[in-house]
């Protein structure tokens, strides 16, 4: 079923903006000749008919006749034996067109051949776009996403510049506006300009508001938390993190105050080489940097009572590299338990050009409950964007030496495969 966001592209339908990717064919490679240069003329210059698809047919032109011509054009185009890929993306754009003029079963055809297209050449970014830009108009969302990406990978200086603004306009209708902010700027920055392009940049700027790390946030504004499988998974844009973490992990999540935020976890208590069961927690502290404030000091004030030492070398540069580590051990505390074992990881992290797009990067597009028979109106709520300063992130592993080895390897997995920092 039709979504309401799709009606954007009805929006641009009475005017000259209209999407034609079949322009970015080169018809010298499907008819050498020239013989069917009419047909090449029909399907360009009745786009705005049928590059979309309309709830109600509002159009002087009886649908029946351009569908009749758009079914001689993919027989016609489909008999011949010249250039494969560029004839079979000209094939698959012909047949959404049909499927955008209720002609439901050549839904299937036209991915046929886009996917065909994609099998001739792989590493021509049009095959991934055109497909990607199909699905998405045809409300499947979640495949359109997929294929952009791929085709974002293909993308290089001679691609088409609409295909920039479509990329936009998935990451749009997939509720991922960050990676819609990119597309959008590289759009504009080749020259483009549309009433879609206005349309989806006053939505943005209207929906995304800044974060000031000079007021406070309760928790609930910070932080989105969603269920997927056994996994939670917490994000936070003004912080610039996501985490995942299993259900049976405990959580507390504090609010944002004094450009800090904290919260800690406590996973599942690990067995001992003894087999008694011990806990241990994982603590963070996020900084918004005051200027000059180095990354040292803001560490050194949370260590003032476990002063720990300075490892010689950062266990996770790898994956972050700008960032300090200290381990602090105890034999004293936790004397029970072989004594404390306390290390103490803090990361730096710049502004980025884009941010909250590293965030949303291998992310599925926002799936949303639909009424079925009818046509569905969504809107994109508000959300608040990165603060606008470099961010310090302290983690603490506190266990004890009879599960040293467990937590830590415990604690390197949670910061290398379960933390995105943007």
């Amino acid at each position: 079923m039709k979504c309401a966001i799709i009606l954007l592209l009805i929006i641009l339908s009475g005017t000259a903006e209209c999407r034609a990717d079949i322009k970015f064919l080169d018809f010298n490679k499907i008819d050498p000749s020239g013989r069917f240069k009419a047909r090449q003329q029909f399907l360009l210059e009745n786009l705005a008919y049928y590059d979309h698809w309309s709830a109600d047919w509002i159009y002087n032109i009886p649908k029946d006749s351009l569908t009749r011509e758009l079914k001689r054009c993919l027989y016609v185009y489909g008999s011949l034996r010249t250039d494969e890929f560029e004839r079979y993306l000209l094939l698959g754009e012909i047949a959404h067109y049909l499927y955008n003029l209720d002609q439901r079963a050549y839904y299937d055809t036209a991915e046929m051949y886009y996917k065909e297209a994609i099998g001739l050449n792989g590493k021509d970014c049009r095959g991934y776009w055109f497909l990607g830009y199909a699905y998405v108009t045809s409300d499947e969302i979640e495949k359109g996403v997929a294929a952009f990406r791929q085709a974002l990978q293909l993308a290089d200086d001679r691609t088409g510049i609409d295909f920039w603004q479509e990329y936009a306009f998935a990451m749009y209708v997939g509720f991922m506006p960050f990676h819609c902010r990119y597309g959008l700027d590289q759009y504009k920055r080749r020259g483009g300009s549309s009433l879609l392009w206005k349309v989806m940049d006053s939505t943005l700027r209207a929906k995304c508001l800044a974060a000031d790390p000079d007021i406070t946030y309760r928790s609930s504004a910070l932080w989105q938390a969603e269920r997927k499988g056994s996994q939670i998974q917490l994000l936070s844009y003004p912080l610039g993190i996501r985490i995942s973490i299993d259900s049976n992990w405990q959580l507390q999540l504090g609010g944002f105050g004094k450009r800090m935020a904290a919260f800690g976890i406590q996973p599942p208590a690990l067995a001992s080489a003894s087999g008694k069961r011990i806990g241990y927690s994982i603590g963070m502290v996020v900084k918004v940097a005051e200027n000059g404030e180095r990354l040292e000091d803001f560490m050194a004030s949370l260590m003032q009572r476990t002063p720990g030492m300075r490892d010689a070398s950062f266990p996770f540069r790898n994956v972050f590299p700008n960032g300090i580590s200290y381990s602090f051990n105890s034999d004293s505390l936790y004397a029970d338990r072989g004594g404390a074992r306390l290390r103490f990881v803090g990361i730096e992290r710049p502004v980025p050009a884009y941010p909250g797009l590293a965030l949303e990067e291998d992310q599925l597009p926002v799936k949303l409950k639909e009424e079925a028979g009818k046509l569905n109106f969504f809107t994109m709520g508000v959300m608040r964007t990165r603060f606008p300063d470099r961010i310090f992130y302290f983690f603490l592993l506190d266990s004890c030496e009879d599960i040293r080895e467990e937590s830590w390897n415990g604690f390197q997995q949670f910061l290398t495969r379960q933390v995105v920092l943007d």
